[in-house]
């Protein structure tokens, strides 16, 4: 079992954010199978935008797939086209998402990526402004990271 970072454009997090579904239950990538990403492992979705890293919640995977299969998975007839792998949590895992979860910045300064990495932040050494280019894509996130996200998300999910 894995931990990731998956970053969301601010466009996608405004769309989200305007459709009404509050509910976290699936997220599409291009990148997911590339990067390791497998069922079982958890999705941390990130938006970074005017100076704050946005929490919006955790996915656990049960179901990776392709887009081909995502229609059968999901039970709907959404566009899944556009992005080549999906991943669905289990209906009793689904959680609301958080649209103003801002991570204080001394915990967005604590995360670590895959090889002990850390964020990248765009004021150098003053470090309050955290890098939307750190959190590009899926990276991958050390375990003490996915607590420290953890213990931020309503009741500790």
């Amino acid at each position: 079992m894995a931990d990731y970072i998956y970053l969301w454009t601010r466009k996608e997090y405004e769309t989200h954010r305007a459709s009404g579904n509050a509910t976290l239950f699936c997220a599409g990538s291009n990148q997911f199978r590339n990067r390791g990403v497998k069922e079982g492992d958890s999705l941390y979705i990130v938006a970074c935008f005017g100076g704050d890293l946005y929490l919006i919640g955790r996915l656990d995977i049960e179901t990776l797939c392709s887009a081909m299969e995502a229609n059968v998975v999901s039970g709907d007839d959404f566009d899944f086209s556009w992005a080549a792998d999906w991943a669905f949590t289990h209906p009793d895992d689904e959680m609301p998402m958080q649209f103003g979860l801002v991570v204080p910045i001394n915990e967005v300064r604590q995360i670590r990526f895959e090889g002990d990495r850390p964020p990248v932040f765009q004021d150098g050494a003053d470090a309050t402004l955290p890098d939307p280019q750190s959190f590009r894509g899926v990276r991958r996130i050390t375990p003490e990271s996915a607590v420290a996200l953890d213990r931020l998300l309503p009741c500790n999910v």
